[in-house]
């Protein structure tokens, strides 16, 4: 029988909750690839910061859950799971995303060298992580961190 589960001498390596986060991501692609074919980024400038926020949220909680829920790698990264470990990982790892994403889009065309260019970048990475902000106060008053 089909199991969503994945297994690993016996143990379970991705939780359920794994693909309903990939499930999400996607989601939000196949919105930004209609944003890009109906110009909504180039007509509705504001389109641009929800998005970004939501996938700040999206990767904030599963960097969480990868790391401090799952029991193949916690045993692999060996983290302890409080207030300044939680923070540090769900912030650092959408940062290095987000700012990985700017570049991504760069070097595919996605945006071009102007005078807005610079501030554009840089309130698409804040939002970004704005949205990870909020994953982690979730996830704080969720688990009682």
């Amino acid at each position: 029988m089909f199991s969503l589960q994945t297994k690993l001498f016996g143990k379970k390596i991705f939780d359920r909750r794994i693909y309903i986060f990939v499930a999400a991501i996607g989601a939000l692609f196949v919105f930004d690839a209609i944003a890009i074919y109906n110009s909504w980024y180039f007509y509705y400038a504001w389109v641009d910061i929800p998005v970004h926020i939501a996938g700040g949220l999206i990767l904030g909680v599963l960097f969480y859950f990868v790391v401090f829920t799952n029991r193949f790698t916690g045993l692999l990264f060996n983290i302890r799971r409080n207030r300044q470990t939680v923070f540090s990982v769900m912030i650092f790892w959408v940062l290095v995303t987000a700012i990985s994403w700017e570049i991504v889009e760069f070097v595919w065309g996605r945006t071009m060298v102007s005078p807005k260019f610079i501030p554009d970048t840089f309130l698409d990475i804040i939002a970004t992580v704005s949205g990870a902000l909020l994953a982690y106060i979730g996830v704080k008053l969720l688990k009682k961190l």
